[in-house]
């Protein structure tokens, strides 16, 4: 069972380092970084896949956008070119 989780977690931290990798090097292109993203998405809950899993996931993308939203109308931050309730692409 430990070689199991220890499996997993080598093959999700590469994919959690390019979650951050990929805004960094590819920011300026949206699209690709969208579409990139997605796709490390999918593997890392392809790896991780369970019920819970998905429902926090699920979660998370939602409630994500929601705080940020939140934080930017109460003047937390704000972007030069906001797209959708204050927040870029």
């Amino acid at each position: 069972m430990m070689k199991k989780e220890l499996k997993k977690f080598l093959l999700t931290c590469p994919l959690a380092v390019a979650t951050l990798l990929i805004p960094i090097f590819l920011g300026t292109n949206q699209l690709l970084t969208i579409a990139l993203l997605i796709c490390v998405s999918l593997l890392m809950i392809g790896i991780n896949w369970s019920f819970k899993y998905i429902i926090l996931f699920l979660l998370i993308f939602i409630s994500g956008p929601i705080a940020e939203a939140i934080a930017i109308h109460f003047g937390a931050w704000t972007y030069a070119t906001p797209v959708f309730i204050g927040v870029p692409i």
